[in-house]
């Protein structure tokens, strides 16, 4: 299956290093941020996703670029993608047991209102439909660790992030649930996104009822 993996052996602030062919996912940030300089990079793709979304995409990306993948293509099959993600982030007090569950939507992070255990059954869910599920826990605290080995359980891969991703004397799990992709499953994805109409505006193939990409840059 395709994504993120090795969650434990990368800082998710490193996803800017992931280039593939010219490509430089850059993520969505989590508050007010500006983008770093990328001037050199042929083209970027501005992840509707943060942190580990973000770094989702990028292996997509990196999968499909050594496939052959050409850079229309790879910004069509991205944006699509992202449009099937969900990402959720969990945060508490290293103190206390009570934790706080907001979604990510494009406007940022909103209350959800879901307990952990909704958030376990949703990955045993997830998991049922063919949906890869991912969690990456950021700073300590027993309650933290104790979401994060419910959710391995219900089969999410798991490990850690940058602890700055968390405010001090806090924890947070970013979780997201994503498309599964297997090996020979690019190949037919190539032929969908050669046949799919273009965005008149940006070119890159929809595979939708309109663009993503153009619509995140007008919102």
């Amino acid at each position: 299956m395709i994504g993120p993996a090795s969650v434990r052996s990368r800082p998710i602030g490193r996803v800017l290093d992931e280039v593939s062919d010219g490509v430089v996912v850059v993520p969505a940030p989590f508050g007010p941020s500006g983008l770093p300089d990328l001037s050199g990079a042929a083209e970027l793709h501005r992840s509707r996703l943060p942190g580990i979304g973000a770094r989702f995409s990028a292996g997509i990306a990196t999968r499909a670029q050594a496939e052959g993948w050409s850079t229309i293509e790879l910004l069509g099959l991205l944006a699509a993608v992202e449009e099937r993600c969900c990402l959720w982030v969990v945060s508490g007090r290293s103190f206390r047991r009570r934790s706080i569950v907001r979604r990510w939507q494009p406007s940022g992070l909103v209350a959800d209102g879901e307990s952990n255990a909704a958030l376990v059954s949703r990955v045993t869910d997830a998991r049922s439909r063919r949906l890869v599920c991912v969690a990456g826990l950021a700073g300590g605290g027993g309650a933290g660790r104790a979401l994060l080995a419910g959710l391995a359980e219900a089969g999410a891969r798991v490990g850690n992030v940058d602890p700055a991703s968390a405010p001090a004397g806090r924890w947070s799990i970013q979780l997201l649930t994503g498309p599964a992709l297997a090996p020979d499953d690019f190949s037919s994805l190539r032929e969908r996104v050669a046949a799919a109409p273009r965005c008149g505006w940006c070119r890159v193939p929809v595979l939708g009822t309109a663009c993503s990409r153009c619509t995140a840059a007008g919102s």
